[in-house]
């Protein structure tokens, strides 16, 4: 997974935006379940197979188990 990658997101799977808190922890502050495949752009990896993209106007965070690559044609 590289940043700048184009990744499509299936059907049903939950973003999630979150907040930084006073004590360093972060706090979920909202969802979006899909409701059909999405296309996404990867714009930061963290250690814990958690990826942050940009869909919507908006950044998101995902799982990595849940990003496919578009390669060749696309699925959507």
């Amino acid at each position: 997974m590289e940043i700048g990658d184009l990744y499509y997101v299936p059907q049903n799977v939950m973003l999630m935006q979150f907040k930084e808190t006073n004590n360093n922890d972060t706090a979920p502050v909202a969802y979006l379940k899909t409701d059909k495949p999405i296309k996404v752009v990867v714009v930061e990896r963290y250690d814990n197979d958690i990826a942050e993209v940009f869909y919507a106007g908006q950044k998101w965070c995902v799982k990595g188990k849940n990003l496919y690559l578009l390669e060749g044609k696309c699925p959507l």
